[in-house]
């Protein structure tokens, strides 16, 4: 799975929050763990949470995980009939980057797709 920086930081934090707060969710996790077994076997459980709650090899809590560079997206829109604009919105993907202009921008007629800037 790729995932950006930020987010894989974000994820590493969580879960270092989660091993030290184990204690209070191992109830939970015995339902969880009952359940899966039952799906997909105790060894593919065992595993599955070994990988999940252990660090890496290298002590660090998020080393397997791979990040993406953020690329850089023009967007072309138009309030109300004025001229076209353009601004810049850094995302992972098109379609992310349109998201973010929509949620950024929700009275902007967005003309089109993201293009995206230089050879990212």
């Amino acid at each position: 799975m790729l995932l950006s920086a930020s987010v894989a930081h974000r994820a590493a934090v969580f879960r270092e929050k989660f091993q030290q707060s184990i204690l209070q969710f191992l109830p939970i996790l015995a339902e969880v763990v009952a359940e899966e077994s039952g799906r997909h076997g105790d060894a593919w459980v065992s595993a599955t949470l070994t990988r999940c709650l252990a660090p890496c090899q290298h002590g660090r809590a998020a080393c397997h995980v791979k990040t993406m560079a953020m690329k850089r997206w023009e967007v072309r829109y138009r309030i109300g009939a004025s001229q076209y604009h353009s601004r810049i919105v850094e995302a992972l993907s098109q379609a992310d980057a349109n998201r973010i202009f929509d949620a950024e921008m929700p009275d902007a007629q967005r003309c089109g797709s993201a293009r995206l800037i230089g050879n990212a």
